[in-house]
Formats: structure tokens, C-alpha cells, sequence
């Protein structure tokens, strides 16, 4: 029997549809990182491009199964 293969992935920017991939990830057994900005625009719902990103709360649901990072 051949060795199991192993791997994990990263994600950036922490886009509020990276809910949806976490449950992916899950379902299939699979580890990940999500990197979050550490700022976001002014009025907290956007990175500096414009991009809608997760609130405090979605991201702490995230990080229950998955581990969380910032640049």
C-alpha cells in the first residue's frame, strides 16, 4: 500500500466567501490557513480594495476549525 498524500492549503484576504470554502474544506478532510488583512477600510466591511471581507464573528467561527493569520 502506497503512503498517504498530505497537504494543506492558505487562503487570503479573508472574502466573506471563504465561509463557503471553509465548509469544503471540511467536508473533505482537508487543513488550511486563511490569512486576514490586518485593517480593513474605513467602515470595518472592506479590505483596501474594495473587497467585502469577514466580521470578528464570522472569523472567530472560522478559526474553530481552521487556523487563522494576518498580514
Amino acid at each position: 500500500m502506497g503512503k498517504a498524500v498530505q497537504f494543506k492549503t492558505s487562503w487570503d484576504d479573508g472574502h466573506v466567501l471563504d465561509l463557503r470554502l471553509a465548509d469544503l474544506l471540511h467536508k473533505h478532510g482537508i487543513k488550511s490557513t486563511f490569512y486576514v488583512p490586518s485593517r480593513v477600510a474605513p467602515g470595518g466591511c472592506c479590505n483596501p480594495n474594495g473587497f467585502d471581507v469577514l466580521q470578528g464573528s464570522e472569523l472567530r467561527q472560522l478559526g474553530t476549525e481552521f487556523e487563522i493569520g494576518s498580514h
